[in-house]
């Protein structure tokens, strides 16, 4: 009988196939097999959910189908009707939503449009989506949970989508290198809309994509710091943050921001709570209260000098 591998056979064996699946010249034909597969799983995920739909509405009873039916042969419409009522689980709640007076005039409104040609599918998504996306809307941030794509992979599938995230951070970087500021950013962007659209089946897989999520937060934080934007690598910082906890790394790079923007204070306290989380920070920690003190210095120098020139145009 022929020997097995065993443990360090197969070890060995599966490093050897990811040797050969990262050579340059396969690099564009791996990402395009994982990108089909991610796409698939997404139509499937979209099935699965239509499926769910449909029986949903049919527990509701005739009135609701009734009610709903003449706005789910649009394909547009079909996807806000799905949104919208994605959180009424059950079929009272759902009866409730559909009969909904204000509802169906807004889907009458919305048909009506359609039909008429006063404006295409895409835009009336669009007016849709940013009415509900704005800051005043009360269900702005039900929406942007409801309306996600999400495919649910598993291990193996999120293994690709990984994959694919970690090619967009490295074009990010070398974009970064060149100087394309622009390029990283967008590349960035593309790594986290990987992430942001794929769910593991066990929580041990969706830890190990927060951690990737707030990896590239950081990767994205600092980019903006290096332009200059530090609004926007506190936003980045802050959303990394939520996902894993304080973070040593996560809070060095949010004094910076916080520094860039002259709040001291929130700079010390993120400085006192980065040393006690990791010792191996404190260099830079000290670095930076460092650079914090000379920062300030010079912001009195310049305060001095212009109320002395307040003073002398007031003689």
């Amino acid at each position: 009988m022929q020997a097995g591998l065993g443990p360090d056979g197969h070890r060995a064996m599966a490093q050897s196939f990811n040797d050969f699946v990262r050579k340059p010249e396969l690099e564009s034909l791996v990402q395009s097999a994982q990108q089909e597969e991610l796409e698939a799983a997404l139509k499937l995920q979209e099935k699965q959910q239509w499926r769910a739909f449909k029986d949903k509405v049919e527990a509701a009873g005739p009135e609701v189908l009734q009610a709903l039916e003449p706005f789910l042969r649009h394909s547009v419409l079909r996807r806000l009707v799905m949104t919208f009522s994605n959180g009424e689980g059950q079929a009272a709640g759902l009866a409730a939503w559909a009969l909904n007076p204000r509802v169906q005039a807004m889907l009458h409104r919305a048909k009506q449009l359609l039909d008429e040609g006063t404006v295409t599918g895409p835009e009336l998504e669009h007016l849709m989506v940013q009415q509900l996306q704005s800051p005043l809307a009360a269900a702005s941030q039900e929406f942007k949970e409801k309306s996600q794509p999400v495919a649910v992979l598993s291990a193996d599938q999120l293994v690709g989508a990984l994959n694919e995230h970690l090619a967009e951070r490295r074009k990010a970087k070398a974009a970064w290198q060149r100087g394309d500021h622009s390029a990283a950013r967008h590349a960035f962007q593309r790594a986290l809309a990987v992430l942001n659209i794929v769910r593991g089946t066990s929580p041990q897989d969706n830890d190990e994509i927060a951690l990737n999520k707030a990896a590239t937060l950081l990767d994205c934080a600092r980019l903006e710091l290096a332009v200059q934007q530090p609004g926007a690598a506190l936003d980045h910082c802050n959303q990394a943050l939520q996902l894993t906890g304080p973070d040593a790394q996560l809070l060095v790079c949010r004094a910076e921001a916080h520094m860039a923007r002259r709040e001291y204070k929130a700079v010390e306290a993120d400085l006192r709570e980065a040393s006690q989380l990791s010792p191996d920070c404190c260099d830079e920690v000290e670095e930076m209260r460092a650079s914090m003190a000379t920062m300030r210095q010079r912001d009195k120098v310049a305060d001095s000098r212009q109320f002395k020139g307040f003073l002398t145009k007031a003689r």
